[in-house]
C-alpha cells in the first residue's frame, strides 16, 4: 500500500509540475510582456525568498547553526547559484534528506529556478536558433530580405506576412543583439536602441527569421546563408534605412558580390530608398543593364507621401459642359522640407486646369534657402504663381498670412518634420477657419506614424477637415512597394501605345528614361482628372461600343479643352522634374529633334497657343499627341488598363 500510495503522490506531483510547465510555454509564447511581468515582479521573488528559506532551514545544523551572519551569507549564496542550474544539496543538513516534505519544497523551488533560467535561455538564444534552422531548411519561393529596422521595415514585412503564410521574411542587422540582451528601461536613454527595442517586441512573435548579423564585406551574402536563398527562390532585398549612401553602397556590394562569386541568382529584386533623384536615375539604369535578372526598384518615400495627398481637381469649380475649371485652385503649404517640396511639385502637376489659375504659397522659416535651391533645382516651376514667405508657425507674421489668404483656400498642407507638431498646427488651424474662414478648408497632414493618432478619425467634429497622409503603415505595402499598384496602370498605358509601335521601336519599361517613366506615371493619375473634368466616370465609358461614340459624347470643345489640359499638365510634370523651356531662338537650323535630355529642355514647354510656332519650326502637329491623349482613354477603359477607383482611394 506504502509503495501504490507513494508512487500516486509521484505521479500527481511529476503532472503537476508538467501542467505549470506548459502553461509558462504556453505564456512565453503567446504574451512575452506578460511573462515578463509575471516572471521579474512575482516568479524570481518568490523562488528566491523560498530558496533563502529552504537552504536557511537546511543549513541549521553544525557549525552553522544558530549562526545568523553565516547561515544568511551560505543560503544567499545557495539561493543564487539555483538560478544558475546548480544545487547545494549536499552541504544541507543530512537528517533533512530523509524528510519527505523538505525535499518535495526543495525540488519544487528549484524546479522553478530551473523553469526560470530555461525560459529566460530560451529568450536569448532560442528565435536565433530558430531562425538559424529555418534559414537552413526552408525552401520558399519567394523569400524577403530586410537589412534594416525600422518603422518601414516592420510595416510592409507584416504585410507581407499577412497576405501569404508561406513566404520567408528575414531580417539581417547588429540591431538584433541589442533587442534580445538589452531591457527596454535600459536603453530608454538611447532612442535609436529603445525604437529598436519597440519594433523587435512588434515583430518578433511573427514568422519573421532574424539573424544577428551584419551585412558587410567580410561577412558576404553565403556566409550570412543567404546566397542559397537567392538562388534557389524569387528574392527581393530591401535597403530602407533613412541613409540612403549606406543603402546604395549595400546594394552595389551585393551586385558585386554575384558578379565576383559568379552566384546565380533565379530573379532578385532591388529595393533602395534613396531621396537624391539625379543618383537614383544613374544608379538603376546602370545595375538594370549589367544584369537582366536583377532588377533595381528605388523607393522614395516623401514622394509616396506626397502622392498620397487628393487631386486638386476635387477642389474646383467645374463646368463639366466644357471641361473647363470656373475656379482657381489654391493651396497654402506649411513646411518645405522633403514632404513639402513633393508635396507643391504633385499639386502643380495635377492642378493645371483650362480656366483656372494655380496658386500657392509656402510658408517656411528658412524659406530663402530653401526657395533658391527649389528653384535652382525647377527653374520651370517659375511659370507658376508660387509664393514664398518666412515666418514661424504662430508668430504675427504667420497669423497676418493666414488672414490674407483664409478666403481663398480650401486645401492646406502641413509638412512641419514631425508629427506631433503637425497634429497640433493643423488642430489649431482648424480652429482658427472655424473663426475666418467664409468657406470650410481642408488640412492634409503628414504624419508618419498614423496609428498614434487613429484619434482624429474618431473625432466626429474635426474627421471629415483634417486628413493624414504620408503614414509608414498606409504607403509601406505589398500592393505599393512590391506590385508597385502606382505605376500598374502607367505600364498598361506604356504596353498598349508599345505594340503600336514597329518592333526596332519598341522600349521595355526598366529601359525607359526617368522622365518617361515619370510622365507615364503622372498621365496614368491625371485620366481620372480628365474623366471628372468632364463629368465621367469609367462606368459611363465602358457602356459605349466603339471610340467614335466616345468622341461624340465628349463633342468638340470637350475634346479641344480636355487636349489643353493635357498639355498644361505635361508641361507642369516637366517643369517640375527640372525641364526648362527651350526656346526657339536658342536652337541650331539643322536641329531636328525637339529636345535635349541632357540639358533637360524641350521645346515644347510653351503654352498652348504658342504650341502652333514650334509645331510649324519642326513641322510636325503636336496638339494631334493631346487629341490623341484624349481620344485612347477610351481604349484604355475598355482594354480593363483603367479601371474605376474605389471610393478610399486617391492615387493609385
Amino acid at each position: 500500500m506504502n509503495v501504490t500510495k507513494i508512487a500516486v503522490e509521484d505521479v500527481m506531483t511529476l503532472i503537476i509540475i508538467l501542467v505549470i510547465l506548459f502553461l509558462f510555454c504556453l505564456l512565453l509564447a503567446r504574451n512575452n510582456d506578460a511573462y515578463n511581468k509575471l516572471r521579474n515582479r512575482v516568479l524570481i521573488p518568490l523562488t528566491a525568498i523560498a530558496g533563502f528559506i529552504i537552504y536557511y532551514i537546511g543549513y541549521q545544523d553544525g557549525g552553522t547553526e544558530n549562526v545568523i551572519t553565516t547561515s544568511c551569507i551560505r543560503s544567499f549564496l545557495s539561493m543564487c547559484s539555483m538560478f544558475l542550474l546548480h544545487s547545494d544539496l549536499l552541504e544541507v543538513s543530512h537528517h533533512m534528506h530523509g524528510s519527505k516534505t523538505y525535499m518535495l519544497i526543495f525540488s519544487i523551488i528549484h524546479f522553478s529556478a530551473f523553469i526560470i533560467s530555461t525560459l529566460f535561455i530560451i529568450q536569448l538564444c532560442g528565435k536565433q536558433f530558430i531562425s538559424w534552422l529555418s534559414l537552413k531548411v526552408s525552401c520558399p519561393k519567394q523569400s524577403y530580405l530586410f537589412f534594416d529596422l525600422n518603422e518601414a521595415t516592420v510595416s510592409l514585412a507584416e504585410d507581407l506576412m499577412k497576405k501569404k503564410k508561406d513566404r520567408l521574411v528575414v531580417f539581417v542587422g547588429k540591431y538584433i543583439r541589442y533587442s534580445f540582451f538589452l531591457h527596454h528601461k535600459a536603453v530608454e536613454e538611447n532612442g535609436s536602441l529603445c525604437d529598436n527595442k519597440l519594433l523587435f517586441e512588434q515583430i518578433k512573435n511573427t514568422s519573421a527569421v532574424f539573424l544577428n548579423r551584419e551585412y558587410i564585406v567580410k561577412r558576404s551574402l553565403k556566409k550570412l546563408g543567404i546566397a542559397n536563398l537567392i538562388h534557389k527562390s524569387e528574392s527581393h532585398l530591401f535597403f530602407l534605412s533613412e541613409d540612403e549612401t549606406l543603402n546604395i553602397q549595400m546594394a552595389q556590394q551585393v551586385i558585386e558580390e554575384i558578379e565576383r562569386e559568379s552566384l546565380v541568382v533565379k530573379k532578385l529584386f532591388i529595393y533602395i530608398n534613396t531621396v537624391s533623384e539625379n543618383l537614383d536615375n544613374l544608379f538603376t539604369r546602370k545595375l538594370s543593364f549589367m544584369h537582366k535578372e536583377i532588377e533595381i526598384k528605388v523607393i522614395n518615400r516623401y514622394k509616396l507621401s506626397a502622392t498620397d495627398l487628393y487631386p486638386p481637381v476635387d477642389y474646383i469649380e467645374k463646368d463639366t459642359t466644357t471641361a473647363t475649371a470656373l475656379s482657381d485652385f489654391n493651396v497654402l503649404i506649411l513646411g518645405f522640407g522633403q514632404i513639402g517640396t513633393f508635396a507643391l511639385r504633385y499639386l502643380i502637376e495635377q492642378g493645371q486646369f483650362v480656366g483656372s489659375t494655380f496658386h500657392a504659397t509656402v510658408i517656411d522659416h528658412m524659406i530663402e534657402c530653401k526657395e533658391d535651391l527649389f528653384i535652382n533645382k525647377y527653374p520651370g516651376v517659375k511659370s507658376y504663381q508660387v509664393e514664398y514667405e518666412k515666418a514661424e508657425v504662430n508668430s504675427k507674421k504667420y497669423f497676418e498670412l493666414l488672414k490674407n489668404k483664409i478666403d481663398s483656400l480650401k486645401y492646406v498642407v502641413v509638412s512641419l518634420g514631425d508629427d506631433r507638431l503637425n497634429i497640433k498646427v493643423a488642430v489649431e488651424l482648424y480652429e482658427f477657419s472655424l473663426r475666418h474662414a467664409k468657406a470650410p478648408v481642408d488640412l492634409f497632414v503628414n504624419v508618419y506614424n498614423i496609428k498614434n493618432y487613429d484619434y482624429i478619425k474618431k473625432t466626429i467634429c474635426i474627421a471629415d477637415k483634417i486628413h493624414l497622409f504620408g503614414g509608414h503603415n498606409e504607403i509601406f505595402r505589398e500592393d505599393i512597394i512590391v506590385n508597385e499598384i502606382c505605376s500598374h496602370t502607367a505600364k498598361k498605358i506604356h504596353e498598349h501605345y508599345n505594340k503600336d509601335k514597329a518592333e526596332i521601336d519598341k522600349e521595355k519599361w526598366q529601359e525607359l528614361s526617368m522622365i518617361k517613366k515619370m510622365t507615364n506615371l503622372s498621365a496614368a493619375v491625371h485620366i481620372y482628372t480628365k474623366l471628372k473634368l468632364a463629368g465621367l466616370t469609367v462606368a459611363d465609358v465602358n457602356k459605349l461600343e466603339i471610340k467614335k461614340d466616345f468622341e461624340k459624347l465628349l463633342g468638340p470643345e470637350r475634346m479641344a479643352c480636355l487636349a489643353e489640359g493635357e498639355h498644361l499638365h505635361w508641361n507642369a510634370t516637366l517643369f517640375t522634374n527640372g525641364w526648362e523651356t527651350w526656346n526657339l531662338s536658342e536652337i541650331n537650323d539643322d536641329q531636328s529633334c525637339n529636345k535635349d535630355e541632357i540639358r533637360k529642355k524641350h521645346a515644347c514647354l510653351v503654352s498652348w497657343d504658342e504650341l502652333e510656332k514650334v509645331s510649324k519650326y519642326f513641322r510636325e502637329d503636336y496638339k494631334l499627341y493631346d487629341m490623341y491623349n484624349v481620344g485612347n482613354i477610351f481604349e484604355l477603359i475598355k482594354e480593363g488598363i483603367v479601371i474605376e477607383k474605389s471610393k478610399n482611394s486617391q492615387s493609385d
